[in-house]
């Protein structure tokens, strides 16, 4: 019959198991929780009464196995200890059950034994022995109170584990009844699995075990109740295995600490979450938890937890900050990163921009430049390898520089061999200047210049131009140079005169009429000094043109009156041939 309930166990087990695959697979894969583990459950029914009670064994047993043998007789018989074991807890519901916990850290010669279980009365009796692997290895288990009671649901005692806190402890339900042979359990306590129910006989006089199991990371546990068939005297415990325990070792790179649970080797159970903070001293940042990180919460968070599944080493990383101070001079602003007081992570790159305002322009940074990429660049960067105070410097654009003009204006005074050349000038910002004029004629190739004349303000300029050839057309421009920059007028053209034609009698008018005849020696006189010394300068050039402009009307003038001809030759022209004359020595040389 216990053969068929273990069958029926292990369908339903293997249901649920199915059910849960099925439904982990649609969801988010939770993680398992490391804590002990119930390799096995043997129970062994005694149908008689009797005192010795030779409980079976686990078929296989190591050393360091958790054995855990719970024992229920019918009555009150009290139960001796077996040599090598140790009692947990022992006690009745009056007259009518009793149970009793026994634990062993096992040699590894118990397996396919039995151990003689005796009670000081012949009774029925039922045993379950757990097999527990994965567990602390020196902790004993620890045990509630017993709760007893006469009713349809045995309820085990609270337990609050004096040995450890908060793990993947592993928590056993355990209750012992009278009679039983009604049927087995119709459920167990909410949350609980594996459950296994052991009935000594299916007589009056007998008793059965209840257990089941559960992992938990709490502190305290309170089960709840079994529920069976039929209202029965009973006692019910809670069993508390302490998980196995694993050391934490923290450290911190320089900057900081550990400040919880501190710096050094740490030993947690298993399943135990711990709080980790990580404190950075002023200058540094908290950067991440490296090292066994595969259990903590948020490797990037200074407050965090990680969760005990393994021996773990872990350190906080932490890593040097530097202040960046950026102004600017008037005239523009830093608009990335800004201008303030910034911190930034040691080598980290800092993109800069300076922009100036309208009518400036960036000249460069100042200040701690070593790491900036290239000072005279208004986009450029910074490395941070120390506290840095820089100033994007600006100034303002010179106003354009006014530059001279030069304008060629028409000639005037233009006469058979000479001609005034004209120009518009101004000196705009490099006072002083120097002008001329470049001419040619038009059918030349070659130009020639006047000499250079300085000028310190704005106007016009003119010079004569004289030994120029009659009825020839010149080019002429005017010309402009400052700072070793020569500029030009447009080039404009003038055409010197034709000569007037000299009269028959040598060309002397005034003299002619003067005399009366052309061949007067003092005419000759006139004739060769108007030749050799009028006509070979500019000016005597241009006052011979005039001459002949002006004297034809005065001299018919003359000729027509006998004292106004005596008049001039003896007051005007004698006196006039007297001083040529008298010069010619000085003139014909």
């Amino acid at each position: 019959m216990n053969v068929e309930r273990k069958l029926h166990s292990k369908a339903i087990h293997l249901v649920v198991a199915l059910a849960l695959v099925l439904s982990f697979s649609l969801a988010t894969v939770v993680p398992t929780l490391a804590a002990p583990e119930v390799d096995s459950v043997t129970d062994t029914a005694f149908d008689t009464d009797t005192t010795d009670h030779n409980v079976d064994m686990p078929a296989t047993v190591d050393a360091g196995d958790l054995l855990i043998v719970i024992f229920t007789n019918d009555g009150s018989a009290t139960v001796t200890t077996p040599g090598g074991w140790s009692l947990l807890a022992s006690d009745a519901d009056g007259q009518h059950v009793s149970l009793s916990v026994y634990y062993k850290i096992a040699a590894g010669t118990e397996g396919g034994t039995t151990v003689n279980f005796v009670i000081s009365a012949a009774e029925e009796a039922a045993a379950q022995v757990y097999k527990i692997t994965d567990w602390h290895g020196t902790t004993p288990p620890e045990i509630s109170t017993a709760a007893t009671g006469t009713s349809t649901a045995p309820n085990p005692a609270s337990l609050d584990p004096a040995g450890w806190d908060v793990a993947d402890t592993l928590w056993l339900a355990v209750a012992g009844q009278d009679r039983g042979d009604q049927g087995d359990p119709t459920s167990y306590p909410s949350s609980y699995t594996d459950g296994t129910s052991t009935l000594s006989s299916d007589g009056t006089g007998s008793c059965r075990i209840h257990s089941a199991r559960r992992v938990l990371a709490a502190a305290s546990e309170n089960p709840g109740a079994f529920t069976i068939p039929v209202s029965e005297q009973w006692i019910a415990f809670t069993i508390a295995i302490r998980p196995v325990t694993h050391d934490l070792t923290t450290s911190s790179t320089a900057g900081g600490s550990v400040t919880e649970p501190g710096e050094g080797v740490f030993t947690y159970d298993e399943g135990t979450i711990v709080d980790l903070v990580a404190e950075s001293n002023e200058g540094y940042r908290f950067i991440k938890w490296t090292g066994d990180v595969g259990t903590i919460a948020d490797i990037y968070g200074a407050t965090t937890t990680i969760t005990i599944t393994g021996d773990y080493s872990i350190t906080a990383e932490f890593i040097r900050q530097y202040d960046l101070v950026v102004s600017s001079t008037g005239g523009g602003s830093v608009t990335e990163p800004g201008e303030d007081t910034f911190t930034y992570d040691e080598g980290t790159v800092v993109d800069l921009i300076a922009g100036a305002e309208e009518g400036y322009l960036f000249v460069e940074w100042t200040g701690d430049v070593g790491t900036i990429a290239d000072v005279e660049a208004a986009t450029t960067t910074i490395t941070m390898t120390g506290d840095y105070s820089i100033t994007a410097n600006f100034e303002e654009i010179p106003p354009s520089p006014v530059y001279p003009t030069v304008t060629t204006k028409a000639a005037t005074g233009t006469s058979t061999n000479s001609s005034t050349l004209n120009m518009d000038y101004t000196v705009g910002d490099f006072s002083p200047v120097q002008v001329r004029f470049a001419y040619k004629k038009s059918s030349g190739l070659f130009w020639s210049h006047t000499d250079w004349v300085p000028k310190s303000r704005s106007g016009t300029y003119a010079t004569l131009l004289t030994g120029l050839d009659s009825e020839t057309t010149y080019d002429f421009k005017a010309q402009l140079k400052y700072d070793d920059t020569l500029i030009e007028g447009t080039a404009l053209q003038f055409t010197t005169d034709t000569p007037s034609t000299p009269p028959p009698w040598g060309g002397c008018f005034i003299a002619t009429a003067a005399y009366g005849t052309p061949t007067a020696e003092q005419i000759d006189v006139l004739r060769e000094f108007r030749d050799v010394v009028l006509l070979e300068s500019t000016v005597g050039s241009q006052f011979v043109a005039l001459y002949y402009r002006l004297s034809p009307p005065i001299a018919d003038f003359i000729s027509e009156s006998k004292l106004l001809r005596t008049v001039v030759r003896e007051f005007l022209v004698d006196s006039i041939v007297w001083v040529v004359e008298a010069t010619g020595d000085i003139w014909r040389n």
